[in-house]
C-alpha cells in the first residue's frame, strides 16, 4: 500500500468474525478490447471472452448469506440494447443449487451497479434485501436502455438504496466505507465514477488477517489495475465519446484506490470481469461448493 494510505485494521480477537466468499460462474460476455483499453485498435477486432462473476458471502458467526452481484440473465429475460455475444452456460441461482444452497436462503444481494451484466434475476432471490448505492434509484424507476438498464432490475419493495451519508468511516485508501455487520467483516466502499451506485466490497476472509477486495467494474481488465495498460477515452466518428466510465476523472482516482491494495501482502483483489483468475481457477476450490481460499502472503 502506498504510504499514504492508512493500513488495513488488524483482526480485534482470535476470534474476529470474517466472511466464506465462494466464486459462482454466472455468465460470459465478448468485449471490444478498444472499447476499454486505450492503446487497442478497432481494425484489429480483438474480442476479450470475459466472466461476469458472481460470489456467495457468507458470515462466519451468524452464518447469514449474502451475494456479491448476480451476473447474467437467460436470454428470454433480458433486451439489451447493442447487446454482445454472450453465454449463460448457468445463472447465479442456478451455480447456488448445483453447490448445494438454496436462492431462498439469501438474505442480501448487493448490487455493484445496476448494468444488465451484474443484476441477474431478481425474482429468484425472494427473500432477499437488494443493496444498491447512492443516486441510482432513477435507473430503477424508470427504463433506461441506451444506459444498459433493464427495466425493473430490481423489486423496488425490496430494495435498500445507500446515500452519500450511508458511508461514516475509512478503510485503508477508501474515504467512503460502511461497517455492514458492525464487526469488521464487510465493508460496502462508495465507488464512484463508472456509473451511479458503483459499490465495491473489502471482506475479511480469516480470523488472522486475509482480505478481499470485490472490485465490481472499477476496470474492465486487470492489466489496467497493473498499470500495464490505460483505460480508453476517446471520440469515434460513428459512435461518438467512447468511455466504459461514466464520471472518467472520478473513475481514475478509485482505480488509484483499488490499485492501492494490489500489492498488500494477504489481499486478493477481484474485478467481476477478470479472465485471467477465472481462466485460472475455474472448476476449482474457489467455485461454489468451495471456497476462495484465504490469501497467505
Amino acid at each position: 500500500m502506498t504510504t499514504t494510505s492508512p493500513p488495513l485494521p488488524p483482526p480485534t480477537s482470535p476470534s474476529q468474525p470474517y466472511i466464506h466468499i465462494s466464486a459462482l460462474d454466472a455468465g460470459h460476455l465478448d468485449i471490444e478490447a478498444w472499447e476499454i483499453l486505450a492503446d487497442a485498435r478497432e481494425e484489429d477486432n480483438e474480442l476479450l471472452r470475459v466472466p461476469s462473476l458472481a460470489f456467495l458471502l457468507t458470515h462466519s458467526v451468524s452464518g447469514k448469506k449474502m451475494m456479491f452481484d448476480l451476473g447474467i440473465r437467460r436470454a428470454s429475460e433480458r433486451t439489451v440494447e447493442g447487446e454482445p455475444n454472450v453465454l449463460v452456460p448457468q445463472t447465479s441461482e442456478e451455480a447456488l443449487r448445483k453447490g448445494g444452497v438454496d436462492p431462498g436462503d439469501v438474505e442480501v444481494v448487493v448490487l455493484s451497479h445496476l448494468h444488465w451484466d451484474h443484476v441477474g434475476l431478481a425474482s429468484e432471490y425472494p427473500n432477499a434485501t437488494f443493496i444498491v448505492g447512492p443516486d441510482c434509484t432513477h435507473l430503477i424507476d424508470e427504463p433506461h436502455p441506451e444506459l444498459y438498464v433493464l427495466p425493473n432490475p430490481v423489486p423496488s419493495h425490496s430494495t435498500q438504496p445507500l446515500t452519500a451519508s450511508s458511508f461514516p468511516t475509512s478503510i485503508g485508501p477508501f474515504p467512503q466505507a460502511l461497517d455492514y455487520f458492525s464487526d469488521g467483516s464487510l465493508y460496502l466502499i462508495n465507488s464512484p465514477g463508472h456509473f451511479p451506485g458503483h459499490l465495491n466490497a473489502l471482506l475479511r476472509t480469516s480470523p488472522s488477517g486475509s482480505w478481499v477486495y470485490l472490485a465490481g467494474d472499477t476496470v474492465h481488465d486487470w492489466r489496467v489495475l497493473k498499470g500495464e495498460k490505460a483505460m480508453a477515452r476517446f471520440h469515434h466518428p460513428k459512435h461518438g465519446l467512447v468511455c466504459a466510465h461514466e464520471d472518467f476523472e472520478a473513475a481514475k482516482v478509485h482505480v488509484e484506490r483499488v490499485r492501492a491494495l494490489v500489492e498488500v501482502p494477504r489481499v486478493l483483489v477481484l474485478i467481476a470481469h477478470d479472465w485471467e483468475w477465472f481462466e485460472a481457477n475455474k472448476g476449482g476450490e474457489a467455485f461454489l461448493p468451495g471456497r476462495i481460499p484465504p490469501k497467505l502472503d
